[in-house]
């Protein structure tokens, strides 16, 4: 938990501090703090955070290198400009995700390749998610986007009239300008469900190995990764439900998305955690017929069945 309360404290900065000088020293506030975990010496504990992290890393192996990678990916993109292409969208993604899967891994003894691979794909898949979700809030507070130049430019939206799309309803943009800005989204939704499916499928192929092959001198690390890995593949629950959410009752359309809490994801996630299993992701089952076909529905007959927009929910 102090660890995830850290991540998610560097990323209120930009929502707290708009002036960059003021963010400089904030960030370097928790560089000292993060110092003062691997320097008995340094006091540096004011902050409940602060004195969490200190309380439940004793004794543990921790690298100061993700946690600085944590710091160091918030403050590069804290002028929140837009990704250049999709790749760096995903390495944004990977940086300011991965760092805590990895310390979680550290915290238990667990060090492996095999996990860490399946963990990376698990933070893009997040890191993208997150880029979905945020569009339309960040569009409505800050008049700013963060989506791929590159996937811009391919569907022909200029960051001004996709900034315009995403601060407006769906009904007050033509037919085809939506169909652009959808068609961007589906390609978001599509790279992070395949990223989703990848961290899935490693996942499993690595547990099945570990009961196919003789344990030997690796034993107890074996045990660990069997009981570990279900649980740090629990982000799959709420990210496939998203992801579902956002082809079937949204049609790739972020305004029309409901950012209302699913009720039953504490379940989902006990009852998952509890079988012990990978939580598996489906294939992209494609866009309906309605959509290939360039919403040969109504805007008004569609409403009726989507979710309706709200300019509110989490920022990236």
């Amino acid at each position: 938990m102090a660890l995830r309360a850290f991540n998610i404290e560097l990323a209120q900065i930009r929502d707290r501090i708009n002036n960059t000088d003021q963010a400089k020293f904030r960030f370097q506030f928790w560089r000292d703090a993060v110092n003062s975990l691997f320097e008995p010496n340094l006091r540096h504990r004011g902050t409940p955070i602060e004195r969490e992290l200190s309380e439940s890393t004793v004794g543990l192996k921790l690298s100061k290198y993700h946690f600085n990678q944590l710091i160091d990916a918030r403050q590069r993109h804290f002028n929140e400009c837009a990704f250049d292409s999709l790749r760096a969208a995903q390495i944004y993604a990977e940086e300011t995700n991965v760092p805590i899967h990895y310390l979680i891994c550290e915290a238990y003894g667990l060090r492996s390749l095999a996990v860490d691979h399946a963990l990376n794909h698990l933070g893009r898949a997040q890191g993208l998610v997150t880029l979905i979700r945020g569009a339309v809030p960040l569009a409505h507070r800050r008049r700013v986007i963060l989506l791929p130049l590159d996937l811009l430019n391919q569907h022909h939206l200029s960051q001004e009239t996709a900034l315009r799309l995403l601060r407006s309803s769906p009904s007050e943009s033509t037919v085809e300008v939506d169909r652009n800005l959808c068609d961007l989204f589906f390609n978001l939704a599509t790279v992070a469900r395949e990223q989703a499916i990848t961290a899935s499928r490693l996942a499993s192929e690595h547990l099945t190995d570990l009961k196919v092959k003789p344990s030997g001198d690796r034993a107890g690390v074996n045990q660990l990764t069997q009981s570990l890995l279900p649980r740090l593949m629990l982000p799959l629950v709420p990210l496939t439900h998203f992801l579902h959410r956002f082809e079937r009752k949204a049609h790739f359309d972020p305004r029309r998305l409901s950012l209302h809490p699913n009720g039953l994801l504490p379940l989902q996630l006990c009852w998952t955690a509890w079988r012990g299993r990978i939580p598996s992701v489906m294939q992209v089952p494609g866009r309906s017929p309605e959509f290939a076909q360039g919403f040969r529905y109504s805007t008004e007959h569609l409403s009726g069945h989507l979710e309706s927009p709200r300019p509110d929910g989490p920022e990236i």
